[in-house]
């Protein structure tokens, strides 16, 4: 059985791990997740992965703006990459 796992720092040596069993499930959680990181702090600046594997987290976010107000004017977000990685750290 295959599992989707995503581990996301929450502060220094302490993480949110979260498992699911399918690709769905796991974009569901991980679009709740960045929903509650945007409603906590609207200017908040998120680092959006490029590619394929995200779509289906982006397609959660859009669904949960249009359905359920999902909006944050002064968020900031910036293209991550292999090529462009994120910084680990914005002030």
């Amino acid at each position: 059985m295959t599992r989707f796992i995503t581990i996301q720092p929450i502060r220094e040596n302490s993480y949110s791990i979260t498992i699911a069993e399918n690709y769905e499930e796991i974009c569901i959680r991980v679009a709740e997740q960045i929903a509650r990181a945007v409603r906590e702090k609207p200017n908040c600046v998120l680092g959006l992965a490029t590619g394929s594997s995200p779509l289906g987290i982006y397609a959660e976010l859009i669904r949960m703006y249009r359905d359920e107000g999902l909006v944050s004017i002064s968020m900031n977000t910036i293209p991550c990459s292999r090529k462009t990685p994120c910084p680990t750290m914005l002030t």
